[in-house]
């Protein structure tokens, strides 16, 4: 079954931002960038009245006239509203841009970046516990090195299900119950990685929350990048990875950086104007 939902956003809103982000951070089998298109299977956890977990497919575009993103979904009994709300939280459709705008007024810098690039937002995860192991396994290596670890993650610790949309066998993200009681033998990473996993996992498993991550800094195996990039993947508005490379390089070549508190509570979104120009500049 397939149905279509319409999802409102002000500009400037920069498609092309989320797709350059999600291109690279992608779960490979799970997501994928296509046509312009932000497309994913995901899992529906709890339908009423279905005993058995199921899948559901959905292709996300950009109707640039109209201000507003389509999406097409194709699966059966599929909480819609849950899909809305998930996708305007994703894309970060409802942030207030003149908020971010009055906020950077305080950093020279910054305010030029929100003329230069506008409408970046955050681009976060559709599954907040997979945007936590995909950060753990993510530390101290390259995008596409992270990319090839997870990857490997998905396709030997997922189930195996159909792609609704097109008949193919898949891999969903490994669960919980997995993820705490594997060797992760066949994920070429470090053991102390693979270790934190699965500390994680018992502790997400026990009750932990993502939305509150001021234990995962307690986790033995997670510094303070780790924390920092995972609370933007989550949603977070106010979080701010000063040890990144990346950011680090900007703040040593521009001094008003280091005034960055000034943006609180916007410091995520300084970060990923920051990033976006060191992407340019360097």
């Amino acid at each position: 079954m397939q149905k279509n939902l319409y999802l409102p956003y002000e500009k400037p809103f920069s498609w092309e931002g989320h797709l350059n982000f999600y291109r690279v951070f992608s779960i490979p089998d799970l997501e994928s960038i296509s046509n312009n298109c932000f497309e994913r299977v995901f899992e529906q956890k709890s339908v009423p009245n279905i005993s058995t977990r199921r899948v559901a497919y959905m292709n996300v575009s950009n109707d640039q006239k109209n201000s507003k993103l389509k999406v097409k979904i194709i699966g059966d009994n599929v909480d819609i509203g849950y899909v809305r709300k998930r996708l305007r939280w994703m894309f970060d459709l409802d942030i207030d841009s003149s908020a971010i705008s009055k906020a950077f007024r305080k950093n020279r810098l910054l305010h030029g970046l929100l003329n230069k690039y506008p409408g970046l937002r955050l681009s976060r995860s559709w599954d907040d516990v997979e945007a936590l192991i995909c950060t753990i396994l993510s530390q101290l290596i390259s995008a596409k090195q992270a990319r090839a670890l997870i990857s490997e993650l998905v396709n030997h610790y997922g189930k195996t299900e159909i792609h609704p949309a097109t008949g193919n066998k898949i891999k969903l993200f490994p669960t919980l119950e997995v993820l705490s009681r594997s060797n992760l033998s066949k994920v070429r990473t470090t053991e102390k990685r693979k270790q934190t996993i699965r500390e994680v996992s018992k502790m997400l498993k026990a009750g932990e929350s993502v939305k509150d991550l001021s234990w995962f800094a307690e986790v033995s195996g997670v510094g303070p990048w780790t924390v920092n990039y995972a609370k933007i993947r989550v949603g977070e508005r106010d979080a701010f990875p000063a040890s990144d490379l990346a950011i680090g390089r900007m703040i040593k070549k521009f001094k008003s950086l280091k005034n960055i508190d000034s943006t609180s509570p916007f410091r995520s979104y300084a970060a990923i104007y920051l990033w976006k120009h060191y992407a340019n500049i360097f």
